[in-house]
């Protein structure tokens, strides 16, 4: 591949950290989930898991903080019972979403090999310091957001996912052509984007098809999930942002 365009299949850094769904911290922030001790009755269930309502309002309420400090709302927005509502459902829109794929994995019998621990775990401590949130795996394990032995178990949980997403998505995205990022790179610069790189141009290419695949592969394993009350079933990829099991 020439004029900076990467290969997408075998990795340059910036495409590979972008489309590991480990993408990191995304998975890692999710841990806010399993917080509290779970009350009898669920709030939302796939399969055999549960989640809690108790855990659900606590996994909304770090989404919120996170909001807040990135300005995104204001202190006061947080009581707005309306912006509550809507960080709920999206908390658990996002926990179904991350379990559904778990369940895939879990089915399929995956084993991580060292080299995909070494992956997720550099994908992992690059997202730590993008967010300024520590610069290694042990950092967050000793973060105090969980209990070490859960962050750890919830870590080993999530190299797994990315293991099923890489086999069963990104190994189907075929690569940018020299031709569509050349043609891509040229609209942008004529539409002002001056700061715009046929390296940029190529990773946005593959960053819009991982999102399609991942869509697609997702809407079909929905197919056979059992998840209640059915109404909380995302109908499309999470929102990007922490604690999202999408591109960061």
């Amino acid at each position: 591949m020439t004029d900076g365009t990467k290969d997408l299949r075998g990795g340059g850094p910036r495409v590979t950290a972008a489309m590991s769904i480990a993408g990191a911290l995304l998975f890692a922030v999710g841990a806010y989930v399993w917080w509290s001790h779970r009350p009898s009755r669920p709030y939302v269930v796939v399969g055999r898991h549960e989640l809690s309502k108790a855990e659900l309002d606590r996994f909304a309420r770090s989404r919120m903080e996170d909001a807040k400090n990135r300005g995104m709302i204001t202190p006061g927005q947080m009581l707005n019972p309306e912006v509550t509502e809507k960080y709920r459902r999206e908390a658990a829109q996002m926990w179904v979403f991350r379990t559904v794929l778990l369940d895939e994995a879990l089915r399929l019998k995956m084993k991580a090999s060292p080299a995909d621990e070494k992956r997720y775990r550099d994908s992992l401590e690059s997202a730590l310091r993008r967010h300024k949130l520590g610069s290694t795996v042990e950092d967050w394990f000793k973060s105090g957001v969980l209990p070490e032995k859960e962050l750890r178990e919830r870590y080993r949980e999530d190299i797994l996912v990315d293991m099923l997403l890489r086999e069963n998505v990104v190994k189907a995205i075929p690569r940018p052509t020299a031709e569509e990022v050349d043609r891509l790179f040229q609209e942008r610069r004529r539409n002002g984007a001056v700061s715009a790189t046929r390296a940029s141009v190529s990773e946005a290419i593959s960053r819009e098809r991982y999102r399609k695949a991942l869509y697609e592969y997702y809407m079909k394993l929905l197919q056979s999930a059992d998840v209640h009350p059915a109404g909380l079933v995302p109908t499309e990829v999470p929102p990007e942002g922490i604690g999202t099991p999408v591109l960061q």
